[in-house]
């Protein structure tokens, strides 16, 4: 006897299956607002009914975020790609998708999916109502866009299926986390906005680029064309260093045009190291899983090290 009700430990199979299918454990794209309201903060564009609708727009992010990698799970689920990825890799067990262990049935999933997509689409327009919808036309079109990019990224137009499709929808979502944050209250981009815009698309896309190197045999049984699929080992190789490289640039940029302070680039140095070591795992020893996980890791250390820095950039 455990004492604890078999009811009880349904529920709590239950919730810890529904936060696997969101993938809660990938938040990073949670930073780009942080960075978002950072810099607005930085800018003085924040005010109360500015505050509720970023909040609304965090709401919008975690939604849509969740919406699309349910999507994802569905559609591996159904085409067998997920079965064939997560059992021959020993250490990608199963249970990481409730689907392929039957924690969660197709029909549970496919309703997280639907209510997800429902909660961050109202949430984001609640945002717009918040603000009288005076606000640039060229956000609400991006909003709807990028809201129906994230989740038909594996159904409907099954986006990521097509060559290019996968990096390309993963930079453009990410980078709209700063962008439109910071685009609906000030009414404009500054340098600092499109920068960290393109980092946390380039940061994204590595770590999704090294995810996908194990799985290459899979998805080309399915016919998803990653990169990791179309391209030669060798091409690939080329893209992760470039990819790498540009990371490294766009952090470094900020400081030295002078839109950030200089001192405060300290704050973003291990992230630049972590860029080093990534490629090397990744790249020269063939650890792509390892490398992977180093990204997310550069992710936090650089999101936070941004954080610190424009923070004590001031004005």
């Amino acid at each position: 006897m455990t004492g604890v009700p078999t009811e009880r430990r349904s529920l709590t199979a239950k919730f810890v299956s529904y936060c696997r299918l969101a993938k809660l454990d990938a938040y990073h794209q949670l930073y780009g607002w942080l960075l978002a309201v950072l810099l607005l903060r930085q800018d003085a564009l924040l005010t109360p009914r500015a505050d509720l609708a970023l909040a609304l727009v965090l709401v919008t992010t975690f939604g849509i975020k969740c919406a699309s990698c349910a999507a994802d799970d569905i559609m591996g689920f159904r085409n067998g790609g997920d079965a064939m990825n997560y059992q021959t890799l020993e250490y990608r067990p199963p249970s990481r998708k409730p689907l392929l262990t039957g924690m969660l049935s197709e029909s549970e999933a496919v309703s997280f999916t639907v209510v997800t997509t429902l909660l961050g689409l109202a949430a984001g327009f609640g945002a717009l109502f918040v603000l009288d919808w005076k606000v640039p036309v060229g956000v609400v079109l991006l909003f709807a866009i990028m809201s129906a990019v994230a989740v038909q990224y594996s159904s409907g137009l099954k986006l990521s299926y097509h060559p290019g499709g996968l990096e390309l929808v993963v930079f453009s979502v990410s980078a709209c986390t700063v962008l439109l944050p910071y685009w609906l209250i000030a009414d404009g981009v500054s340098s600092n906005a499109i920068t960290l815009s393109l980092l946390m698309g380039v940061w994204l896309v590595l770590v999704v680029s090294y995810a996908n190197l194990p799985d290459r045999e899979g998805d080309a049984a399915v016919g998803r064309r990653t990169i990791a699929v179309i391209a030669s080992p060798r091409t690939v190789d080329v893209l992760l260093g470039v990819l790498g490289f540009l990371a490294m640039v766009f952090t470094i940029w900020p400081f030295a045009r002078g839109t950030l302070s200089g001192p405060t680039l300290l704050c973003v140095l291990p992230v630049l190291a972590m860029n080093v070591v990534q490629f090397y795992v990744g790249v020269v020893r063939k650890e792509a899983l390892r490398a992977r996980m180093i990204g997310f890791y550069a992710i936090d250390v650089g999101s936070l090290g941004f954080a610190a820095a424009i923070l004590l950039s001031g004005r």
